[in-house]
Parts: structure tokens; C-alpha cells; sequence
């Protein structure tokens, strides 16, 4: 059994999804999950027992610019009713611990300035606050705070698995920092710059893992970019049996 803490990366974070597959082919069993924005939604999925390509095949069909999305806001350009439409539609309105296994979730309180780690409570609630890039969406109010993308604090949250005393913990980072192409229009230089920023925070963390794999094919992917779904997941199955030999201690003999 192992503990994955999976990082956020939007789109890239398919790759995690194909990692996963990759590993429980070689027989590895999860025991919990930590995640951010597009991890935490993929370990909800995974202990949700949502089928992976049914997973593929809703984000797929997904898309951000929505008239029915847009806020008209001076605090951000969309509002988060597609967002919880579809996240309802699949996790209706359960709560984390009502999943098959211990997930916790981190998002951003935006007022105070730091990360909050949640394993209890609404799911989809706290699901859109991990996933709400400040500017993009409107903040989540949860306790009367404002709640947003919990990459602004911790992109790869250990810290719950490792308060609970979860070993081993593999850590997932499906944000490379190195990046490939040219970044040619401002909306590529403002993600590049994102997700810049987000990845300061992961340096720290990914050494307190005992296992850590930076999903590097996801240098050449978009986060928002869905159209490219199954390229995600293809190169995150491929790039983590290509590299099978970090999980040797986990994979049963």
C-alpha cells in the first residue's frame, strides 16, 4: 500500500490518471491521497471508483468559456456554475470521507495567505476552491473566507499524509519546471508564468517524498488545453513504465 500526493497543472494533471493505471498494472494499492486543483480532482475520482475512461471522456468534453460561465466580475472573468454542474454530476453531493479511501484536498485561504488541508466536508465545495485560479474564477467562500487554487500555497501537499504518519508517500508533480516551445502570444507567457510561480512552493515539499516522479512529457501540454486529454494520459502511462524502476519498493514481488 502507498500514499500519493498528487500535484496541480490543470490538464497536465491527466498525467497522473495514467500513472496510476500504469502503477496498479504492476499491482500497487492506494491507501490515501493528497492532492491540488486538477490532483485533488483526480484522486477524488480514483477513490470515487470512477472509471478512467469515462474520467478521459468528461474532460474532454469540458470546456471553460461557457456564456452561461462568464461572471462579469471585477474579481474574475467566470463564475464556477460549469465547473459544479459537472463536478455534481459526478460526485452528486457526497462528502470526502464518504470516498473509498482517505483524501485530502488543499486549497488557498486567500485572506490569510495559506494552504488549508481538508478531509471532511462537502466535496465539491472544496474541489472548486483547489481548482479556482485567482483572476480566472470567482473566489469560494468556505467559513467566510475567500478560497482559491490551493497551488498558490502548496502545489504538492505531503503535509497531511505526513501528520497522519502515511509511509510511503510517492509524490506526482505533473508541473515540469523546465518548459519546451516558444511561448509566442501573452496568454502562453501568463500560464508559463503561473505555473512558475505555483512550482516555487513544490522544491521543499518533493524532498520529503520517498518516492518523487516529475511527469516531464507534460513540459509540451497546455493546462488548459483539452483537447490534448489523451495525450496527457498516454505520456503519463508511458513516462512512469519507462521510469518503473523509482517504485521497485512499492511494487509487490
Amino acid at each position: 500500500m502507498a500514499n500519493f500526493c498528487l500535484s496541480g497543472g490543470g490538464v497536465k494533471g491527466i498525467a497522473h490518471l495514467g500513472a496510476l493505471k500504469a502503477l496498479q498494472e504492476k499491482g500497487v494499492k492506494f491507501e490515501s491521497f493528497s492532492g491540488t486543483s486538477f490532483g485533488a480532482l483526480v484522486a477524488c475520482a480514483v477513490n470515487f471508483g470512477l472509471d478512467y475512461q469515462e474520467f478521459l471522456d468528461r474532460t474532454k468534453s469540458f470546456s471553460l468559456f461557457d456564456p452561461k460561465g462568464i461572471a462579469w466580475s471585477k474579481r474574475g472573468l467566470l463564475n464556477h456554475k460549469k465547473v459544479v454542474g459537472v463536478l455534481k454530476d459526478i460526485f452528486r453531493d457526497i462528502y470526502l470521507e464518504d470516498l473509498n479511501g482517505e483524501t485530502w484536498i488543499c486549497y488557498t485561504d486567500f485572506d490569510e495567505g495559506r494552504p488549508v488541508y481538508v478531509n471532511k466536508g462537502p466535496l465539491v465545495e472544496t474541489l472548486t476552491a483547489s481548482m479556482s485560479i485567482p483572476g480566472m474564477f470567482l473566489p469560494v467562500k468556505i467559513n467566510g473566507k475567500n478560497c482559491y487554487d490551493g497551488g498558490l500555497t502548496d502545489n504538492l501537499p505531503v503535509t497531511p499524509l505526513i501528520n497522519a504518519g502515511k509511509k510511503p508517500i510517492v509524490g506526482l508533480n505533473c508541473n515540469p519546471r523546465k518548459s519546451t516551445g516558444e511561448k509566442t502570444n501573452i496568454r502562453d507567457i501568463l500560464e508559463r508564468t503561473f505555473l512558475l510561480v505555483v512550482n516555487g512552493n513544490v522544491t521543499p515539499q518533493m524532498e520529503k517524498c520517498d518516492i518523487y516522479l516529475e511527469l516531464e512529457p507534460m513540459a509540451k501540454v497546455r493546462a488548459i488545453d483539452f483537447k490534448s486529454v489523451d495525450e496527457a494520459f498516454n505520456a503519463g502511462y508511458q513516462f512512469t513504465n519507462d521510469n518503473i524502476d523509482k517504485f521497485e519498493t512499492i511494487i509487490p514481488k
